[in-house]
């Protein structure tokens, strides 16, 4: 009668009431649970140092566990490029020739770009009986720091100096809100405004709807449109970020034991 009941409607499992319905069976069993898994997990010290171009990084510590392997990193104070770590390509490999990690979604970065500290962790080769393990890290993005951001005055259309790949910043107020047109040298490569990021005038990111408009010979300009819709203050600061992609293959052995 209860299942009729509910058949052909949605039901809310928080609103229905037990005491409305019977119990009419109940069910005992033991689940047995492999002791391998209850086991604490292993913490390596490792210390390497290691480049990915010109910038150094040190991988400082391997947590081992059943169901993952967490690599805890450090980025270089010294370094001129941000490390966004979602970016890396990595994988472990154990003297067996198994691979941990090029499954989708086996591969996971953390952390902030803009932190010294962060982990990436992949499958675990817990179960594999290995004593050897070796990391292989073969790609990352990487973006250009401490480039001073342009200053746009959105009332007089006004900037600071521009670099010499922006020919001009146009400000246009529309019924819409106010428009950036952001105008760049003709280039055979592909372009795109994800290379650019809006600021207010704290500093703190301003998300902004784009459009862009590639030119198609020398004669043409590229045109980068950023649309503003409610921004209320009279400075916006735009960012220039420039990625620089590294391939490779980085090895670091690790001793299990």
């Amino acid at each position: 009668g209860n299942v009729e009941q509910f058949r052909d409607q949605e039901v809310n499992a928080s609103s229905l009431d037990p005491a409305d319905y019977e119990t009419t069976a109940s069910f005992t069993f033991t689940l047995k649970l492999d002791p391998t898994l209850l086991k604490a997990g292993q913490m390596i010290d490792v210390e390497q140092d290691f480049e990915l171009g010109d910038q150094n990084f040190t991988l400082n510590s391997v947590e081992f566990y059943p169901t993952f392997l967490q690599m805890n990193l450090e980025s270089d104070p010294s370094n001129t490029c941000l490390l966004n770590p979602t970016s890396l390509d990595y994988y472990a490999e154990d003297r067996n020739g198994n691979i941990y990690g090029e499954k989708i979604n086996a591969v996971t970065g953390y952390g902030s770009s803009d932190s010294r500290e962060f982990y990436c962790r992949l499958e675990s080769p817990w179960f594999s009986g290995s004593s050897q393990l070796i990391i292989h890290i073969t790609g990352a993005a990487l973006r250009e720091k401490d480039t001073d951001p342009i200053e746009i005055n959105l009332k007089t259309g006004k900037t600071s100096s521009l670099p010499d790949d922006i020919t001009s910043i146009t400000v246009t107020h529309e019924k819409s809100g106010t428009v950036l047109d952001i105008t760049t040298p003709y280039t055979e490569e592909d372009s795109s405004p994800e290379n650019f990021a809006c600021y207010d005038s704290a500093g703190n990111p301003y998300n902004v709807n784009t459009g862009f408009s590639k030119a198609l010979n020398s004669d043409e300009e590229n045109h980068y449109y950023f649309y503003l819709g409610d921004y209320d203050q009279e400075i916006i600061l735009l960012g220039q970020e420039n990625e620089i992609l590294w391939e490779g293959d980085i090895c670091i052995s690790l001793n299990l034991d």
